[in-house]
């Protein structure tokens, strides 16, 4: 069950989704909050990922307070059914509320929470004598606040002290308790966050900084604070708590490595390349250094691969990882783009250190044997060389130059380096001649699409389809070379309408056939993704083709959502609200948010192939994958392994519940017609 946000009107409303924990006896012992909506983080002042999955004494101290015993209550209705009210005061958010509980299954309830404190009396009596009280006694791990401007008199309770692991009496009640124990970092931001309150007192604050702790460390903690103004609109005092969310912090942390780096090799991945080089070319600018990028690719890695299989190959480039580690100095930075990619990126170039000393290193790393349980396997590197700022200011075209001189070192005898030169733009003729094929391909419709199933684990059944771009029949050039160049040459939203009337063509011909219908999902670039007007143009194809828009499916990655946040979950809901679903294409290649992620209508998750791939082998991957199962259960999304070529990959996703499944186990990308049979094929079979 997934909650649903109510109108913004009605956004006081929180709801939570509660499953009721039980001793031996049958009696509550606890409750721990499943699942709420956007309301209820207003109302208890905490974002969902500090309280979904967690234990209610986790967060809020004794369940059971003076007005309300919310176990009892909870755990008698979710055993026994039927349904309860009552009203009680929250004085995390200094606010009453109503409280309606009914039964949602067995072990379960579901309660809404009402904020009632403009029909209520009292309040000010509450602020002055009650919240500080209550703040301190029923939720025992908040440290509350006061501080009294007339007067300049602070409070300071024995939980907020212990917080920071000193007893009630050994520490001043003062500012400069607080202002002195701020990290240096914090301080200018966490001071400035105060003083917006003051000027601002009908705001909420809410600020986050780290805390020096009696034993030197440094602690997270979350503050909220709140202004008590008289009938003049004075500012009499602020009241406020704080909690320690070190932990959260650091798992966040461990979550976001994970995400920035490759999982084979541990190196920085293309998404931590592309913020470290960003930092790094803004103060290069700043302060008129120089410096270089190595774009690396292995020569005869694909043999490997091919003659010894994928466990070889990844031992392969594991080694290849520590070999250009061992090339470089501390400070310069090694990464792998992908497959048998990878870069170097010097951030300042010195006498006898220079970017062809560095490449000469590599490639005699390069030459030495690679042995594995008796294996001897010879690779070489062919690398390209780009000089900042002599050949550019910006990351991309940066890349994009030492990607040409890489090729330029394949195309002379390779296991060598070569510098970009501006003749080398001349040698690009293989790309404008893709070009013109693409556009003439455009003109006369003659682009196919493939089709690939998407299988339900449980039952075999085929539940969906991916719909994969192909250029005419015979040629070459695969979509992993012409899709970036359509994107450059601007022809990706072109090519993508061609796609959606394709696809809705295409669906009405296989029911004229007499066959079921199944959703079909389209890539979706990041660039076609960010055009304006991209959600209308698709949903207007769609409604002008007369296709059921729940036939269609769009797949985005998540390098399409990293920027600009907002806006590209406003596309995402104008889809969904248009009856699209949508899927987060290579999920665990990226570093999105979670809290950004639990806002968007996804209805289905996919697992990149990378970790399916070396479920058998690899741990780390095990782990990502069995995580994002979990996060798609919490989320209400589908999940689907893809890249699935073994049986023993099936099994394991089967085993930790995957949803659905994709890969050559099953089938490759088939022309239409060919799908078609296949379809008819696998159909008789499960029957």
């Amino acid at each position: 069950m997934s909650l649903k946000e109510p109108p913004e009107a009605e956004r006081a409303v929180g709801v939570a989704r509660l499953a009721v924990l039980y001793d031996d006896d049958g009696h509550p012992v606890n409750v721990r909050i499943a699942e709420i909506n956007g309301g209820y983080t207003e109302i208890v002042g905490l974002s969902r990922s500090m309280v979904e999955g967690r234990l209610f004494t986790e967060i809020f101290g004794d369940t059971r307070v003076p007005d309300a015993d919310y176990l009892g209550i909870y755990g008698h209705i979710a055993r026994e059914g039927g349904e309860a009210s009552f009203d009680t005061y929250f004085p995390l958010s200094g606010k009453f509320l109503h409280v309606y509980a009914y039964q949602t299954g067995r072990d379960e309830c579901t309660a809404v929470f009402t904020d009632i404190s403009a029909q209520r009396t009292g309040e000010q009596a509450l602020r002055d004598s009650e919240a500080r009280l209550r703040l301190a006694v029923e939720i025992a791990h908040l440290g509350a606040w006061e501080w009294s401007l007339a007067d300049d008199r602070v409070y300071l309770s024995p939980q907020w002290k212990r917080l920071l692991g000193y007893a009630e009496d050994e520490l001043p009640d003062q500012v400069e308790t607080w202002i002195s124990r701020l990290h240096p970092d914090d301080r200018d931001a966490a001071q400035s966050a105060l003083q917006a309150l003051l000027a601002a007192p009908g705001d909420t604050l809410q600020s986050e900084y780290r805390m020096r702790h009696r034993d030197g460390s440094y602690r997270w903690m979350i503050a909220r604070a709140v202004a008590d103004i008289d009938e003049q609109g004075k500012v009499q005092r602020l009241i406020g708590t704080m909690l320690d969310v070190t932990q959260q912090k650091l798992a966040e942390l461990r979550v976001k490595e994970a995400a920035q780096h490759d999982p084979l090799t541990g190196l920085p991945n293309r998404a931590l390349i592309f913020e470290y080089a960003g930092h790094l070319l803004a103060a290069a600018g700043r302060s008129h250094s120089r410096g270089a990028l190595l774009f690396i690719d292995l020569d005869r890695f694909k043999p490997v691969n091919d003659l010894y299989g994928h466990e070889v190959g990844d031992r392969l480039l594991k080694e290849v990882a520590q070999r250009l580690k061992s090339c470089v100095r501390h400070e310069d930075l090694v990464g792998r783009l992908g497959g048998d990619e990878f870069v170097i990126m010097l951030p300042y170039l010195g006498r006898g250190y220079t970017a062809p000393t560095v490449a000469r290193h590599v490639l005699d790393a390069m030459s030495q044997p690679f042995c594995f349980d008796g294996l001897e396997l010879g690779i070489s590197a062919s690398i390209g060389i780009s000089f900042y700022p002599l050949h550019g200011s910006d990351f991309e075209i940066l890349l994009h130059r030492a990607d040409l001189a890489m090729y330029r070192a394949k195309e002379t005898g390779r296991a060598s380096y070569r510098v970009f030169t501006p003749e080398l733009h001349n040698r690009a003729d293989a790309s404008q001649n893709v070009e013109a094929q693409l556009r003439d391909s455009l003109a006369q419709g003659s682009f196919l699409l493939h089709y690939q199933p998407v299988i339900d684990v449980p039952t075999g059944r085929i539940v969906a389809a991916e719909a994969l771009l192909r250029l005419p029949a015979g040629d070459a050039v695969g979509p992993d070379r012409f899709i970036p160049i359509a994107e450059a040459s601007g022809i990706i939203g072109p090519l993508g309408e061609w796609v959606v009337r394709e696809i809705c063509r295409q669906q009405a011909a296989w029911a004229g056939e007499g066959l079921p219908p199944v959703p079909v999902a389209m890539n979706i670039s990041p660039l076609q993704f960010r055009q304006r007007g991209f959600a209308q143009r698709l949903l207007g194809i769609v409604r002008e083709q007369g296709l059921d828009p729940a036939l269609l499916q769009v797949e985005v990655t998540e390098g399409a959502l990293a920027e600009r946040t907002d806006e590209a979950a406003a596309v995402l809901h104008e889809l969904h609200r248009g009856g699209i679903g949508i899927t987060l294409d290579d999920f665990g290649t990226g570093c999105s948010s979670l809290s950004a992620l639990a806002a968007l209508p996804l209805d289905k998750l996919k697992v990149d192939q990378s970790f399916v791939q070396r479920l058998a082998h690899d741990r780390g991957s095990r782990a990502v994958t069995e995580a994002i199962i979990a996060l798609g259960r919490t989320m209400g999304a589908d999940v689907i392994g893809e890249g699935i070529e073994t049986s023993q990959a099936l099994d394991y996703l089967r085993l930790h519940g995957c949803h659905a499944a994709q890969g050559h186990l099953f089938s490759r990308p088939l022309p239409a017609a060919q799908f078609a049979d296949w379809r008819r094929s696998h159909a008789a079979a499960l029957h």
